[in-house]
């Protein structure tokens, strides 16, 4: 018998993406040519992706987005949450969603 074959085969259970236990990094995309307000959003949203680099800002870890959207408003007073990742902060009135 190889030694191989005696390590036992273990693999951690994956962790979630989204944990209350956990922060999260929160990051503000601004665009000043786009006219849209400024948005705070979290590693992994797609709109974040298709953000031009330059615009991004990391916000800090925190374990909901309220508080990521006050520090942002301190230098953007403007600024709110994603649609999409951070609904709970969204205070714009998308029209696009009615019918």
């Amino acid at each position: 018998m190889s030694d191989a074959s005696r390590i036992p085969t273990y693999y951690p259970p994956e962790e979630p993406e989204y944990s209350v236990y956990r922060p999260r990094s929160y990051y503000i995309n601004w665009c000043p040519w786009n006219g849209r307000d400024p948005e705070v959003h979290v590693t992994g949203c797609i709109y974040l992706r298709r953000a031009d680099n330059r615009y991004v800002a990391f916000l800090g870890k925190y374990y909901d987005c309220k508080p990521a959207v006050e520090y942002a408003k301190q230098v953007l007073p403007n600024a709110d949450g994603c649609a999409f990742c951070c609904p709970l902060c969204d205070t714009d009135i998308h029209t696009y969603h009615m019918v």
